[in-house]
């Protein structure tokens, strides 16, 4: 049993993960702290939000989030409810990659962007690294570690034969 102050296998688990993705985030916020510096110094601050970097930053990260997590739940064999794993990938295309695309592109095709489609960017950008921080990590502990069943769990992505996966050590 854990307890309060000590962190699950989980927990450590998620911790242990996360610093890679918060290493491959920052290279795709780098080009934007470019764009901002390059804005401000030339004294236009407003362009920073009309930019279409963010849009196509909000794109790779849902990109980036569905090959981490599907590709962490095809690491183990016969264990998940596949229909959620396809949900999950699902919504992470309609409601996040293909949103982001369809702002890129008018973005891209209005000079005179307007400000709800700047924030509508901006707010696709930031929900994109939410799940790439979450999805994208469970994804990466499925590929990476023992914890595949607890977390299937968690998710409620464990199929119901509860098979077990592969040893490690074949």
């Amino acid at each position: 049993m854990d307890t309060p102050d000590k962190p699950s296998g989980l927990e450590t688990n998620f911790k242990k993960e996360l610093p890679a993705l918060i290493a491959e985030f920052l290279f795709v916020l780098l080009p934007l702290l470019v764009v901002a510096i390059v804005h401000l110094s030339e004294e236009e601050p407003a362009k920073i939000l009309v930019t279409p970097e963010w849009a196509f930053g909000a794109s790779v990260l849902f990109g980036l989030t569905v090959v981490k997590f599907v590709m962490g739940f095809a690491a183990r064999e016969h264990i998940f409810n596949w229909q959620m794993v396809g949900l999950f990938t699902a919504a992470l295309l309609v409601f996040g990659l293909v949103p982001s695309l369809i702002v890129l592109s008018s973005v891209l095709r209005h000079s005179d962007a307007s400000y709800w489609l700047g924030i509508s960017q901006v707010v696709l950008f930031l929900l994109g690294g939410a799940c790439f921080m979450t999805l994208g990590t469970l994804g990466q502990m499925m590929a990476n570690t023992s914890f595949q069943q607890r977390i299937a769990k968690m998710l409620g992505l464990l199929d119901k034969k509860d098979v077990a996966p592969k040893s490690e050590n074949h």
